[in-house]
């Protein structure tokens, strides 16, 4: 999620400089690639192997966030907001995931919770 939203942000970014949307998106951008960076620092800690699929998402991300910028300011803040809100939906499926399995979990949660 954290991924492919701080790619969306590049691409709208790359878009809308000189902008009065620019400041907030930057803004959002930084925070995603706080979260996406306490993420990956689990990724490594823990050893797991990252998606394969990583080259298709930064593309996809990127492309998907010039395209609505280049629709137009209301398209990208409405891609934003889609953005957001698909982030913490996935994020609660997480946790209850997480809880549902009884996985000792804390610090994963705890992150989850944070980002969300």
């Amino acid at each position: 999620g954290e991924y492919s939203a701080v790619q969306i942000y590049r691409g709208q970014l790359a878009v809308l400089q000189g902008t009065a949307e620019y400041p907030l998106i930057e803004h959002m951008k930084q925070q995603e690639q706080v979260h996406l960076d306490k993420l990956n620092d689990l990724v490594v800690n823990r050893r797991v192997r990252p998606s394969a699929l990583l080259p298709l998402w930064h593309m996809a991300g990127y492309a998907l966030g010039a395209g609505t910028a280049l629709l137009g300011k209301e398209a990208a803040m409405a891609c934003t907001v889609a953005v957001e809100t698909a982030i913490g939906g996935h994020y609660n499926n997480q946790i209850r995931e997480v809880l549902a399995k009884g996985y000792d979990e804390q610090e994963l949660l705890d992150i989850i919770k944070q980002n969300r």
